[in-house]
C-alpha cells in the first residue's frame, strides 16, 4: 500500500463511508490491512475490522500488535472473540496468549472447546525459545499404508491449500515419523502405488526441546518450507513453516544487534518504550563502559613520563585507538556472524587467526604507509615521529584483528553470548593495547 492508496482510504475514513473503505480494503494484502487499522483511532479500527470478511479478518488479526489485539479483543463479546481466536493457527494461537494479560488469556480459554484448549495447554507447557512452542499441528501426515489414490481423495475434501501444505509427511501405525513425499512426487506415480514405495527416508526433524533458532537454521540452510517437529519416541507432533523461521532468525538479528551496541535487547518498538525504559537498558552497559576506562587510565598514567617529553604524542592518540577499535570490530562481527549461521565452527579457530593475520598484514601496511605519508606532510612533526605512530599502527591493527577474531570464539567455547562481549570488552582490551604498544615504541624510538 503507497501513500496515496492510504490517504485515500483516510478520506473514505473521514467521511464515514465504510462500505466503500471496506471494499477497497480488502483489495490489499493483509499486512498492509493490519498496518492501516494500527494508525487509526482504535474504536474505528475495530468498527472496520468487524466488516472485513471472516477469513482476511483472520489472517490481518495475526499481523497486529499484540497491544491492537487486546484492544480488540477486550471491546468484543465472548462469542465473538471464541469465533475469531479458534480459527487462527495453533501457533499464532498460542503466541496471542503469551503477549496477552490474565485476564483475556482467561476469557479466551474459558469459551474454548476442550480439546483446543487441551492442545493450547500442551504448546504453552514447552520451553519458551523451544521448537515446541512455535510449531503448528495445522499440517498433513498419511499413514505408510495407503495409496496415492486415497491420499489424494482426501486431500480434495479436506481443501488443503495452506501454509503447510507443501510436503507430506509419512507415519506409521504408531504415529512415528518415518519419511517425507514431495506433492509433485504422488502426482507423477500411478493412482495404486502405495505412498511407502515412493517416501524418502531421509528426513531431515528436529525434536520439541530443540532451540527455536537452531530450527530455523536449519529450514534456512536446507531451504525448507517445513521440517517436521517429533517427540521423544520420535511420533510426529506438528512442523515449524518457513514464515515462523523467518521471524526468529529476525528476532535474534534485532536481539544481536543490540547485544554489540552494548544495549539491553528490547522486546517492545522503540516509541512504545518509555524514556525511563530506554535508560536503564543503557545506563548499565554505559557503566560498565566507563568503569573499564580504567585501564586505559592506569595506561596512560604509567607513561607520565613519555607524554611530557612528547607532548606532540596526544594528538594522535585517537586516530590510534579509533583505527584499532574498528579494525578489532570488523574481524569480531565477521567472526560473530559466521558462528550464528553455522559457516565457522570452534575448530576453525587456527583457520580463522592465520587468515586475520594475513588480512592484519595487508591492511596494517596499507594504512601504515599512508598514515606515515599523511603525517609528514600534514602533522608538522618528524620523520622519525611519523614512522613511531605509523609503526603503532600496524602493530596494533595486527593485535585488535585477532582480539577481534579470538573474543567471540572464547566466548562460544566458554557457552557464553559474543554478542555481548564484543562491544564492551573489545573496546577495553584493544585501547588499553593500542595505548601502551604507542607509548612503548615512542619510548623506545625517541627518548
Amino acid at each position: 500500500m503507497n501513500e496515496e492508496n492510504r490517504i485515500e482510504l483516510l478520506k473514505l475514513l473521514e467521511t464515514n463511508n465504510y462500505r466503500e473503505l471496506k471494499n477497497n480494503l480488502i483489495k490489499y494484502n493483509e499486512v498492509d490491512i493490519a498496518e492501516f487499522l494500527q494508525e487509526i483511532d482504535k474504536l474505528e479500527a475495530l468498527a472496520i475490522f468487524r466488516l472485513l470478511p471472516e477469513a482476511i479478518a483472520i489472517e490481518t488479526f495475526s499481523y497486529l500488535e499484540s497491544d491492537v489485539q487486546e484492544q480488540f479483543i477486550s471491546a468484543m463479546t465472548s462469542y465473538e472473540t471464541v469465533e475469531l481466536v479458534d480459527k487462527l493457527y495453533i501457533d499464532d494461537m498460542v503466541d496471542l496468549l503469551e503477549e496477552m494479560p490474565n485476564s483475556i488469556v482467561n476469557k479466551i480459554m474459558r469459551n474454548l472447546k476442550g480439546e483446543k484448549r487441551n492442545l493450547i495447554n500442551e504448546y504453552l507447557n514447552y520451553p519458551k525459545d523451544s521448537a515446541g512452542s512455535i510449531m503448528t499441528s495445522a499440517f498433513f501426515s498419511v499413514n505408510e499404508n495407503r495409496t496415492i489414490e486415497d491420499i489424494l481423495k482426501k486431500m480434495r475434501k479436506l481443501d488443503l491449500l495452506d501454509e503447510t501444505f507443501y510436503t507430506l509427511y509419512i507415519t506409521d501405525n504408531n504415529n512415528v515419523l518415518k519419511g517425507y513425499v514431495e506433492i509433485r512426487e504422488m502426482l507423477i506415480n500411478q493412482p495404486d502405488t502405495k505412498i511407502s514405495d515412493i517416501l524418502n527416508e531421509n528426513v531431515v526433524y528436529v525434536e520439541t526441546t530443540e532451540d527455536k533458532e537452531e530450527v530455523a537454521k536449519l529450514i534456512d540452510k536446507y531451504e525448507f518450507l517445513t521440517i517436521p517437529v517429533v517427540d521423544k519416541e520420535k511420533k510426529l507432533v506438528g512442523v515449524v513453516t518457513f514464515d515462523d523461521a523467518i521471524q526468529v532468525l529476525n528476532e535474534e538479528t534485532e536481539e544481536d544487534f543490540s547485544k554489540m551496541a552494548a544495549i539491553t535487547p528490547n522486546e517492545n518498538k522503540y516509541l512504545d518504550t518509555s524514556i525511563f525504559e530506554l535508560s536503564k537498558m543503557r545506563f548499565l552497559w554505559l557503566l560498565l563502559l566507563m568503569m573499564s576506562s580504567t585501564l586505559s587510565q592506569f595506561v596512560i598514567n604509567s607513561f607520565n613520563d613519555v607524554i611530557t617529553a612528547l607532548t606532540g604524542l596526544v594528538a594522535f592518540m585517537p586516530m590510534l585507538t579509533d583505527s584499532a577499535g574498528n579494525a578489532g570490530s570488523q574481524s569480531s562481527t565477521t567472526i560473530i556472524r559466521g558462528l550464528s549461521i553455522g559457516e565457522i565452527e570452534l575448530s576453525d579457530t587456527p583457520k580463522i587467526l592465520a587468515k586475520e593475520f594475513m588480512i592484519a598484514l595487508v591492511v596494517g601496511f596499507g594504512l601504515a604507509a599512508i598514515n606515515f605519508v599523511r603525517i609528514i606532510l600534514f602533522g608538522g612533526v618528524s620523520t622519525t615521529m611519523a614512522f613511531s605512530v605509523s609503526l603503532s599502527l600496524l602493530i596494533t591493527i595486527i593485535f585488535s584483528k585477532l582480539i577481534g577474531a579470538l573474543l567471540p570464539v572464547g566466548a562460544t567455547l566458554l557457552k557464553w553470548d559474543p554478542t555481548i562481549m564484543a562491544a564492551p570488552l573489545l573496546t577495553t582490551i584493544v585501547d588499553s593495547m593500542s595505548l601502551f604498544v604507542y607509548f612503548t615504541i615512542a619510548k623506545l624510538l625517541l627518548l
